[in-house]
């Protein structure tokens, strides 16, 4: 595996910040060995046992749109936009959608208290937290998009 990582360059250091980097190496991968090497799969799960608190998703999140998410647009700029991330990409929307990346920001403290709370609680199911990360894993990779414009 590492001589394949040499053969094509590794990751791309460009990427300084949380998001894509990952994604990008693949397509590298997959661009340079013409898909001969290249194995997809979609049964196979990465469990990330860490701790992480709601307030450091959203940070990572931020980044993500922030940072990476340009540079990942720049260089795919077709799969970008075919992944779920465009969906909730500003630079790809009207101008006036942006200001909503600065509504977001000024309510982080309290969504991230909020998601924090329901994400903690006993009284929630696995169901409803994994909606509430999810939600709130977008609006802040929105919000790291618009402040980015």
């Amino acid at each position: 595996a590492r001589d394949l990582l040499v053969r094509v360059g590794g990751f791309d250091e460009a990427y300084q910040k949380y998001g894509f980097e990952d994604r990008d190496l693949y397509f590298l991968l997959q661009k340079k060995l013409a898909n001969k090497d290249v194995l997809i799969l979609p049964h196979i799960q990465v469990v990330h046992r860490d701790s992480i608190t709601i307030d450091q998703v959203c940070d990572k999140m931020f980044e993500a749109g922030y940072y990476s998410a340009a540079i990942f647009r720049r260089k795919h700029p077709q799969i970008y936009r075919r992944m779920t991330y465009a969906r909730f990409d500003l630079t790809l929307m009207p101008k006036r959608l942006a200001r909503i990346g600065t509504v977001m920001l000024r309510g982080r403290q309290w969504m991230a208290t909020w998601g924090d709370k329901v994400v903690n609680s006993p009284l929630f199911p696995f169901g409803i937290k994994a909606v509430v990360v999810k939600s709130l894993s977008a609006l802040f990779y929105m919000a790291g998009t618009g402040k980015c414009r």
